[in-house]
């Protein structure tokens, strides 16, 4: 039995943090930015005429925070921005073919992703003499998880096995927390 299993993980962290005492002065504009971007891929694919299983899974941990916090004095000429951001882009793709024969296959792809963003003034921090004030935190999110496991060989069955995954894609699989999951399984018992 042909096996495929793809494994990718990342963790990105970024972070501002301005406390304590801390002063700062600027004549024009003032811009305390953070920003957390992760890029991540993983693809599993097996082929065979007996029988699959491919299984791809993608975690990732991704947080940026902007803070400004304990008894800090800013002062600007100008606007005054605290932006935090946290984009991922991950693709998770798990692909198994029954070619030519008899027999079974599952396609299992899987992708968990936790992503924090935080911009915040707190504490006892002050902002003087600005034009105008503007903290924003953003989570950015591009996921795309899909399983496909297909038997060649017989035009039946694969035509089943289409109209299972447009039937899918009507549909798609269960979704909550930032966990998506995809499961595509093929039978021919010709």
């Amino acid at each position: 039995l042909p096996l495929s299993v793809a494994i990718a993980k990342s963790d990105a962290d970024a972070s501002v943090h301005i406390g304590g005492e801390s002063s700062i002065s600027a004549g024009t504009d003032l811009s305390i930015e953070s920003s957390a971007q992760t890029t991540l891929s993983a693809t599993a694919n097996a082929e065979s005429q007996l029988g699959t299983l491919t299984i791809a899974v993608a975690n990732v941990d991704s947080n940026s925070s902007a803070v400004v916090d304990g008894t800090t004095d800013i002062t600007a000429g100008g606007a005054v921005a605290i932006d935090s951001v946290s984009e991922t882009d991950i693709k998770v793709m798990a692909d198994g073919l029954l070619s030519d024969g008899s027999g079974g296959g599952a396609a299992i792809a899987i992708t968990d992703v936790d992503n924090v963003s935080r911009a915040a003034i707190s504490g006892s921090a002050e902002i003087l003499g600005s034009g105008s004030i503007a903290v924003k935190s953003s989570v950015l999110n591009s996921i795309d998880t899909a399983a496909r496991s297909v038997v060649t060989g017989d035009p039946q069955s694969l035509a089943d096995a289409v109209n299972e995954q447009e039937n899918l894609g009507d549909n798609p699989a269960g979704e909550a927390d930032g966990l998506q999951a995809g499961i595509g399984s093929a039978l021919d018992d010709s």
